[in-house]
């Protein structure tokens, strides 16, 4: 799939190994690519949860961490980088 600046491939994954799908959380403000990429990656049979803040974010994990965190570089309440600092 191709979005913009997004190259999206994703192939379905065999989840024999796993009694559940991987967990994915997605930090990102605009609602267009985060409804993009979230999309995607549930078509790749990830479990995805999203946040718009970074606030948010740290909140979640605090109860339950995620496999894997995509985290955007801006957001409107903090830097990506800054928040992978405090995950």
């Amino acid at each position: 799939m191709w979005y913009g600046n997004w190259n999206i491939q994703l192939s379905p994954v065999k989840l024999k190994a796993m009694e559940t799908s991987p967990s994915i959380y997605l930090v990102e403000d605009d609602p267009f690519y985060k409804d993009v990429v979230a999309k995607s990656l549930q078509k790749g049979q990830f479990n995805v949860r999203t946040f718009t803040s970074g606030s948010d974010y740290l909140e979640e994990i605090k109860v339950h961490k995620p496999d894997l965190a995509i985290i955007d570089y801006k957001l409107g309440d903090s830097d990506g980088l800054e928040l992978l600092k405090k995950t």
